[in-house]
């Protein structure tokens, strides 16, 4: 929030995926939970979104900046290597 206050919108829930709202547009789409319990936040005026990494760098948490000041942050449950990853390939580094 904008404001310095911090909001949970949801905790311990399965991220279902993370897009775009539409074509045009810096508004971003974060979608979790399961059949029971579904949310979707969105992030409007998006002007940042970056990987936070641990000190061994595992995937902590996906983070998005917007143009009014405030972050979303998207913690993961286990923070996880790219080359850890089933059925990903691990980044070329070259």
């Amino acid at each position: 929030m904008p404001d310095g206050d911090m909001a949970v919108d949801a905790h311990d829930l399965p991220l279902q995926g993370v897009s775009q709202t539409g074509p045009g547009t810096n508004d971003i789409a974060i979608a979790v939970g399961d059949t029971d319990n579904h949310l979707t936040h969105e992030v409007h005026d998006a002007v940042a979104l970056r990987i936070d990494l641990t000190a061994d760098q595992a995937e902590r948490a996906l983070v998005i900046d917007a143009q009014d000041g405030s972050t979303t942050s998207v913690e993961f449950r286990s923070p996880t290597r790219v080359e850890e990853v089933d059925g990903l390939p691990a980044p070329h580094r070259g």
